[in-house]
This record gives C-alpha cells, sequence and structure tokens, in this order.
C-alpha cells in the first residue's frame, strides 16, 4: 500500500478529528481547513478512496471506512503526543509545533513516541483542547473561569488565534503540567495570583483565557 503523503495524512486526521464530534465533511469545508483548493482535496480523496481508507460520493459528506479509522486514529495520536511535546519542551508557538508534528510523525519511532507521552500532560486531550481518545471523565476549562483557592492543570491552550508572539507562547507553555494553586482573581487589574512551585506569580487575563486545565480531584480514564 502506498504510503500517504502529508496532505494525505493530514486530510484523514481531520476527518477522523470532526467524526469525533459527530461532525462530517464536505470538499469546500475541508480545503478551507486545509487551505487548499477544492481541487487538490478531490485528488487526495480519489487516493484515499483507491486505498479504501474513506467512501466518498459527489456532493455528500466524506465517511471514513474501518480501516481508515485505524489508521487516522492511530496517526491522530502520535502527531497529538508530539505537538504537544514540541510546544512545552521547545516552546515553539503551537502553529509551528502542529505542522513540524505532522511533517516529523512518520519517522518517529513508537519507542520516542512513548517517551514523548511520559512527559507531556494529560495525551488524552490534544494541544488544542481536542479530545484524542473519549470519553473523558472530566471536562476541561479555562483557569480564566477557575474560582479563588482552586488548584489547577494546565493540560491544554485555548485559542484560535495566530496573531500573538513568541513570549506569550513560551510563558503558556511554562506553566503546561504543572500544579497552579489559584490565590487570588483581581478582575480590577486583570490579573490572576497563582502560586506555581512554591513561587507566587501573576497571570494575565489573556493568558488564562487561553490556558485549558484540569481542576484537582478530576480524575481522567488512562
Amino acid at each position: 500500500m502506498t504510503p500517504l503523503s502529508l496532505n494525505a495524512r493530514i486530510f484523514l486526521t481531520t476527518l477522523h478529528r470532526y467524526e469525533l464530534k459527530n461532525e462530517r465533511l464536505r470538499t469546500t469545508h475541508l480545503a478551507q481547513l486545509l487551505e487548499v483548493s477544492k481541487a487538490a482535496i478531490t485528488e487526495i480523496s480519489r487516493s484515499l478512496s483507491a486505498n479504501n481508507y474513506i467512501e466518498y460520493e459527489p456532493y455528500q459528506p466524506y465517511a471514513i471506512t474501518p480501516q481508515g479509522k485505524k489508521m487516522a486514529a492511530r496517526i491522530y495520536e502520535r502527531v497529538s503526543i508530539i505537538e504537544k511535546y514540541y510546544f512545552i519542551h521547545f516552546k515553539i508557538d503551537p502553529y509551528t509545533a502542529r505542522k513540524e508534528a505532522y511533517t516529523s510523525e512518520p519517522s518517529i519511532s513508537d519507542l520516542i513516541i512513548d517517551g514523548m507521552k511520559r512527559n507531556i500532560p494529560t495525551p488524552e486531550i490534544g494541544l488544542f483542547g481536542d479530545v484524542v481518545k473519549p470519553p473523558l471523565d472530566f471536562t476541561p476549562t479555562t483557569l480564566l473561569k477557575c474560582e479563588e483557592n482552586t488548584t489547577v492543570e494546565p493540560i491544554a491552550i485555548y485559542t484560535s488565534s495566530q496573531s500573538y508572539e513568541g513570549l506569550f507562547w513560551a510563558e503558556i507553555a511554562h506553566f503546561m503540567g504543572k500544579k497552579l494553586f489559584i490565590a487570588n482573581i483581581d478582575r480590577e487589574v486583570r490579573a490572576i495570583q497563582i502560586i506555581v512551585e512554591n513561587e507566587p506569580r501573576h497571570i494575565g487575563f489573556n493568558v488564562a483565557g487561553n490556558l485549558l486545565v484540569k481542576i484537582a480531584g478530576q480524575q481522567q480514564i488512562l
């Protein structure tokens, strides 16, 4: 079977990600998401269909075959682990982390993936907050919505903006996976006082609104 191209892997995992949310995509929406032409989507779909990864009828949403689901789930989980690892440990912006993850994924062994997985928080949730392996028995929320005197753990980001600069993302990456105690929420100065690693810190509302956290005491399915 022909190895999947970069665009084919992105195409297949995008279908998978939306199917996990009970959504099916059509050509136009996929072209917008992948930022390619509809002609390119049609070409990729023909290749995936020929390899029995997807089913497609003109003017109908795409559907992933059982074989396609297995392949997509594997790639999606691996990419999700890699991109979160790159973001946290290399402090690169999340969009570059995702691009690099898709590019490097085929060449990274399962042994290295397992090592990365042990060094990121909550691998069941992707860097952008998507559920990688449902179901979860807890609901992530943003740090901004949490209450005082609560301990939380940042596990993902919550944003659709690519306009933030590198230092903004480096600050968010610094907090990922660490226990934060919310000591005070000052709405007048728009900042949250936290205790992290026994040190007091202040997080602005702009950062807090982009941190998805797990509240201490919530359990996750491993």
